[in-house]
């Protein structure tokens, strides 16, 4: 890769150009493709290993001021790539829950959106995007959701609020939030407020007294523990 800086129109921002010799760019647009004919010929299988080895790749590019680091989705900001990014991550996803068995789905499908590094990418996406309803989805929820509240990071947290919603219980949504609060605070005060408690502080802090003794205990926070 070399950079270019355009000075004859003082153009103060960075001009890149990009050589590949090895053909990598167009080696991953098969793949991608690979992918999506994997998922609707059912090799789902094979398509989630296809797919989750490019979302965790770095593909390394070379520059006169040192050597650079590109995810899958870099490639397609910078244009070296020219696919539908979106349409692949949802490809693996829907093939790692396929492929994988019921007890190590969530680890499988966790780690391809977390891989994705794409807020777009959830389990209500992946629910669509099949033209079948995904099997097991009851008992995946309750895996999915436990397999979430010992998660830390951006993504659990999104995805954690997500799955709990998605139960449509509110009563089971606050038996989660409760559960979970010391890993997720945010998620409880986001449940009581869905459950009807908002406009009624009193309850709020109620129950939030709870939470926080239970943290002041040192209970765990956030995975860990007091000392």
């Amino acid at each position: 890769m070399n950079e270019e800086y355009d000075d004859w129109y003082d153009d103060s921002s960075e001009e890149f150009y990009y050589e590949d010799d090895s053909g990598i760019s167009d080696m991953l647009a098969e793949a991608c493709d690979f992918v999506h004919i994997c998922m609707d010929m059912e090799k789902y299988k094979e398509g989630f290993e296809i797919g989750n080895q490019m979302l965790m790749m770095d593909i390394l590019c070379e520059n006169e001021y040192g050597d650079e680091e590109f995810s899958l989705g870099d490639m397609v900001y910078h244009e070296l790539l020219h696919c539908d990014l979106k349409r692949v991550i949802l490809d693996t996803a829907y093939c790692a829950y396929r492929a994988a068995p019921l007890e190590k789905r969530p680890e499988a499908l966790y780690g391809v959106i977390a891989n994705a590094r794409m807020d777009e990418i959830t389990l209500e996406t992946v629910l669509q995007y099949g033209d079948e309803e995904l099997p097991d989805f009851q008992d995946f929820q309750a895996l999915w959701i436990s397999y979430l509240g010992e998660k830390t990071g951006h993504d659990a947290d999104r995805l954690i609020l997500e799955a709990v919603g998605l139960l449509n219980n509110s009563s089971a949504a606050e038996q989660y939030a409760e559960k979970y609060v010391v890993v997720h605070p945010g998620l409880y005060l986001n449940i009581l407020e869905n459950a009807g408690y908002t406009g009624k502080p009193q309850k709020i802090l109620w129950r939030m007294r709870g939470v926080y003794s239970r943290i002041g205990r040192g209970e765990g926070v956030f995975g860990g523990d007091w000392h």
